[in-house]
């Protein structure tokens, strides 16, 4: 339902818009920056792959933009145990206009793809083969910028950023 929601009244609300060119163009220069040096290159050139894939590659940018939640995942989600039914949605602070796609990124990073796609069979989405690919992208992007964020602030994460990242590249 919240995908369905007047954009233009989001808008009028503030509601931003999200840049995803900007947002991964400026992930590949943090990641060089920061990242880069703790890698071999072969890992280096996967990244550079990844990010050159998603930017350069329209089907990434083929959605029609909707109103996010922006962290949709489990624990955002109030569940009805005597009707088995999800009674509510809280925490929009990381609400925004972007790609439907992104919603499912946290259920999906959580869950799997085989319950991404039993969820999404409730989902009006005509092309939901598109759809689950976008959300695969969005989950490497994101492994890419949680490692590259572990590495800028040389947090205690990193190692598991690292093992995460690694893991998918061997996928």
């Amino acid at each position: 339902q919240m995908h369905s929601a007047n954009l233009a009244a989001a808008e009028n609300c503030g509601v931003p818009k999200n840049d995803y060119v900007g947002q991964y163009s400026y992930l590949q220069n943090q990641a060089r920056e920061f990242l880069f040096p703790l890698i071999d290159q072969t890992e280096r050139d996967f990244i550079e792959r990844a990010i050159k894939n998603y930017l350069e590659s329209a089907d990434n940018f083929d959605f029609r933009p909707a109103l996010l939640h922006g962290d949709l995942s489990h624990d955002h989600l109030l569940y009805d145990q005597k009707t088995k039914l999800i009674s509510g949605v809280i925490d929009f602070g990381d609400m925004l206009i972007g790609d439907p796609a992104w919603d499912f990124l946290w259920l999906y990073e959580d869950y799997g793809a085989d319950f991404l796609t039993r969820l999404l069979a409730f989902y009006q989405e005509n092309d939901k083969h598109a759809l689950i690919k976008r959300v695969y992208n969005y989950s490497l992007l994101q492994t890419i910028e949680w490692a590259t964020d572990c590495s800028e602030k040389n947090d205690a994460c990193l190692e598991e950023a690292m093992a995460n990242l690694k893991s998918k590249i061997k996928q």
